[in-house]
């Protein structure tokens, strides 16, 4: 019982530290037109200022069609919010099946380029993205770390067992590589994508979605 309790207090920490962790538990079949292409759709407050503003401003700039959902005194629209989060920091960013919490530039462009391409890239993005494809345009699955990150050995030998082909930069001893990780901005290792599909630390399940995909 001592168990159970002391497992139930960690998830609790963990989730409050970073909830990104269990948006899997909440994932839903996603948001798509009625072609089957993603659907883009930012749920906002009316009382959630400058990250609500830049978030429109921020997509309304790549020229793209997205369904602005205000949540503010609207049953309805709390009730699609909750179709697709159980969380509710806003804004909220829904893009076909992929989900982002809060307002930042690139990881927004990041999501919108499956389905408006290179235009919803700056152009050091697009510089980084081009060392993320194959010469055919498929994507690689990428990985930047260093040698001494115990996360970045496990994928590694995860990988290995997978038999899923990938490329590894170690930005400490690669200044090229260590370039493009600012521009990405991330904070720790490894920093995993396929293509310009952002999935941070190793998460096999959501990698093998993705390269299921890339297949079809």
């Amino acid at each position: 019982m001592k168990k159970v309790i002391f497992i139930i207090v960690v998830l609790g920490g963990v989730y409050k530290f970073n909830p990104g962790l269990f948006d899997f538990l909440n994932k839903t079949n996603g948001a798509f037109n009625s072609d089957g292409t993603p659907k883009i759709m930012l749920f906002i407050h009316g009382d959630c200022g400058t990250p609500c503003s830049d978030a429109m401003k921020h997509i309304e700039k790549k020229a793209v069609a997205y369904e602005v959902v205000d949540v503010k005194n609207n049953e309805q629209g709390n009730k699609d919010l909750k179709r697709y989060s159980k969380r509710d920091t806003l804004p909220i960013l829904v893009v076909g099946r992929e989900i982002y919490y809060g307002f930042e530039g690139k990881r927004y462009n990041e999501l919108l380029y499956d389905v408006v391409g290179e235009s919803s890239l700056d152009w050091q993005e697009r510089e980084v993205f081009k060392h993320h494809f194959y010469d055919d345009g498929t994507p690689k699955v990428v990985m930047y770390g260093a040698s001494w990150c115990g996360y970045c050995a496990k994928a590694r030998a995860r990988f290995s067992e997978l038999g899923i082909e990938y490329v590894e930069w170690d930005v400490e001893k690669d200044s090229d590589a260590n370039d493009r990780y600012q521009v990405l901005r991330s904070s720790g290792y490894p920093l995993i994508y396929i293509g310009t599909n952002r999935i941070g630390s190793f998460n096999e399940s959501k990698i093998i979605e993705l390269l299921k995909e890339s297949k079809s």
